[in-house]
């Protein structure tokens, strides 16, 4: 079962008799429909900013907020609120902000600073208004489609005011569709505001559940099982506010949960999970050791009754949520199903983080983001946690990248669409090139003042490689002006930037570690605007090549011979190794092997039965330009088939390719080639078709890609040479 949230109204109605009201009223947009009784009845319709403050009022009341008001009807002291509502001794105060909205400020910060501005006001106004109702009033910014700043963050959270991000409430609501009216604890959780106490059937102030209690070290682990209904109300993991660096868990999927096959039907259907969820206690418990005899013989290992507060929100889920909140749908019996669960006291957040990944990692895989988000709370003083700040800095940083990179629970978009560069790829990226290894020489790494042996990557390092990353592919975006469909289709691209890297790498290699933005502009301007330039109708298809690692390599080497040739020691090693590589590579291909077997077998043939017909058949029945070349190569080792080695030494090994039609067409060499045909059709049969396949044998021999069509060519004619070549065997 899937909890429905009401739609807001499209319009607002009020009925008053205070004709100054419905004057003011009236000017605000409001039509007087008739009157009633002696009141007056007025209509509005709301504009797409006021749908969100109503949207934000019906959230409050599906949670079951009291007091709940929005719009002109709001009010408090003298100024009118957006939105208010309480449950439960918390009132909540909103001031909703929507990129719709005609008023709104350029400055978030300063909209902030006047929100807090009125808070003493409106607090007395809330206790005239209500008594000892409340006893406690957060203030809550809401957000629809505007983006706060570091600077905004810091603001707000100076001034006790939190943010409810653009996705905050599209997250809220799909929470609720899961869990209901239990959304609320996490909202309050959210705002800081006390765990309120469970109230049920059972009355008393814990849970009290048999369990077992492992040490393990100086960790007590406790192992125990507890029904689904009574686990929904304590677990909570929840991480939408801005700034919130504990946070570590990925988003709850409500497909997974409620869609066709998800774990709502898995458990209606009568199964049920048989691996244990993993939390963390935040409220002290208790734990009763009982005695158990001879049953329990290390003194690591104690059963006894484990006393859980029943407070809501205070059990942290570090694994399993979606194995949880997939019975809060199911029938009422279901949820009586006792779940396992291995759970800690105390653990902080940043040891949470590390079992979240070391389950996640040898389980179930996990959005790379969210991993990789983790790493700079988990390790910062790592390589790997020191990428994961340079990758949030570049986000931060007023510069191309700001706002680009989608980060977990810290993007605040609509849409994923508007990021155009995930956080696992910026990563992924400068690791595998090892750009910011303290133990390679000219990458990004600077050594500063600040840099101590426990701490390689202070914040002045994480500076240098994020001014030198931003001031790299601001000059690549500079280079694109006049193809600018390169800037957002492949420069702010996940596969554009892992190319342009590589570029980097061997710039920075080039500089012998000292970063020039002049000095890159000048060697980079004029290759990268031919490359722009050669490749802007091939855009397309160049995002398509670079989707993997080989495509990807290939294209930066392009770029990179590119710039070698204006500049011939640019890259030199790197390209001569590629090159290497890349033949390796390729000469394990089926054309490869193909062509190696067809040349092989035409030069053993040729060789076999020319010197049948005479020991001297190289200088007698080999013409004469073909001997000069062929000879002229194995002078300077340069043989034309990649597979012929430097040792070789015979000459016949270094001729070209269409040399073989030459040999055969010689008169007094076609008998004793081919003494069995009487017919000259199957020779120039093999004539043409050698010709027709010189274009295909020069790709392969400069390891170039050959097309389907070609791949086929090459098959079917090879097949039909040598079987008249040879016609007692297939080719290999």
């Amino acid at each position: 079962m899937a909890w429905k949230l009401p739609s807001p109204a499209k319009k607002k109605r009020i009925e008053t008799k205070d004709k100054a009201e419905a004057a003011r009223l009236k000017k605000d947009g409001y039509l007087q429909k008739k009157l009633k009784s002696g009141r007056i009845v007025l209509e509005k319709k709301f504009a797409k900013w006021e749908l969100f403050q109503e949207e934000v009022r019906v959230f409050l009341e599906a949670l079951g907020f009291q007091d709940t008001e929005s719009g002109h009807s709001s009010w408090l002291g003298r100024y009118q609120i957006d939105v208010v509502g309480g449950i439960e001794g918390t009132f909540l105060v909103f001031e909703c902000k929507s990129s719709h909205d005609p008023k709104l400020s350029k400055t978030l910060t300063k909209e902030i600073n006047v929100f807090a501005g009125k808070k003493i006001e409106i607090e007395k106004a809330i206790r005239e208004k209500y008594g000892a109702k409340y006893n406690e009033v957060k203030f809550v910014l809401a957000l629809e489609d505007v983006h706060p700043t570091e600077d905004d963050i810091k603001t707000a959270r100076e001034n006790d005011i939190y943010l409810w991000g653009s996705s905050y409430l599209k997250t809220g609501k799909d929470l609720f569709t899961i869990i209901g009216p239990l959304t609320a604890h996490y909202v309050l959780k959210e705002l800081g505001v006390s765990p309120k106490t469970i109230r049920d059937e059972e009355g008393g102030a814990d849970y009290k559940v048999p369990s077992f209690c492992v040490t393990v070290g100086e960790q007590k682990i406790y192992s125990f099982f507890l029904p689904a209904e009574k686990l929904l109300n304590l677990v909570y993991v929840f991480r939408l506010q801005p700034g919130n660096e504990d946070a570590y868990q990925r988003f709850i999927s409500k497909k997974r949960i409620l869609g066709t096959g998800g774990i709502t039907q898995f458990i209606d259907s009568g199964r049920f999970f048989k691996t244990s969820v993993v939390c963390s206690f935040e409220r002290q418990i208790k734990f009763d050791p009982k005695p158990t005899g001879l049953l329990l013989s290390s003194k690591d290992v104690e059963f006894g009754i484990l006393s859980i507060p029943k407070l809501y929100g205070t059990v942290w889920i570090i694994d399993g949520q979606h194995r949880i909140y997939g019975y809060a749908g199911v029938n009422p019996e279901m949820r009586k199903t006792n779940i396992g669960v291995v759970a800690y006291q105390e653990v902080d957040k940043r040891q949470q983080a590390r079992d979240f990944i070391d389950i996640n990692q040898k389980q179930k895989p996990v959005d790379p983001n969210t991993l990789w988000d983790l790493l700079s709370q988990t390790d910062p003083y790592s390589t790997e946690g020191a990428i994961t700040k340079i990758a949030k800095e570049l986000n931060n940083k007023k510069g191309i990248f700001k706002g680009k990179v989608l980060i977990p629970g810290k993007s605040f978009h609509a849409k994923r669409s508007s990021y155009p560069l995930k956080l696992s790829n910026i990563c992924l990226s400068l690791s595998d090139r090892r750009l910011v290894d303290f133990n390679v020489r000219d990458n990004l790494y600077k050594t500063t003042s600040d840099v101590r042996d426990d701490n390689r990557y202070p914040d002045s390092v994480i500076e240098h490689s994020v001014n030198v990353l931003d001031e790299y592919f601001l000059l690549l975006w500079e280079i694109a002006e006049k193809v600018p469909d390169w800037r957002k289709g492949f420069i702010l691209n996940n596969n554009g930037f892992n190319v342009f890297l590589r570029v980097l790498a061997e710039i920075l290699k080039f500089q012998s570690g000292n970063w020039s933005k002049q000095e890159a502009k000048k060697i980079l301007t004029g290759p990268i605007e031919s490359y722009f330039e050669a490749g802007y109708e091939d855009l397309s298809d160049i995002r398509t090549f670079t989707s993997n690692e080989a495509g990807r390599a290939k294209e930066a080497l392009d770029i990179i011979k590119r710039i070698n040739e204006k500049n011939e020691t640019f890259a030199r090693d790197f390209i001569k190794e590629a090159e290497r590589r890349e033949r390796l590579a390729y000469e394990k291909s089926d054309p490869y092997q193909i062509l190696k077997d067809l040349e092989s077998n035409l030069r053993q043939f040729i060789e076999n039965k020319l010197s049948q017909a005479t020991d001297h058949w190289w200088k007698q029945r080999i013409p004469k330009d073909v001997q000069e070349k062929a000879e002229l190569k194995l002078e300077k080792s340069q043989s034309p088939w990649p597979w012929v080695k430097a040792e070789d030494k015979y000459p016949i090994a270094y001729i070209d390719f269409p040399d073989y039609a030459k040999i055969i067409l010689r008169a007094d060499n076609r008998r004793h080639l081919f003494p069995e045909i009487k017919s000259d059709a199957p020779i120039e049969s093999i004539v043409t078709k050698l010709k027709e396949l010189e274009d295909i044998r020069n790709k392969i021999a400069h390891s170039r890609p050959i097309t389907v069509q070609e791949s086929t060519t090459l098959r079917l004619y090879t097949t039909q040479i040598l079987q008249t070549i040879n016609p007692h065997s297939e080719p290999s």
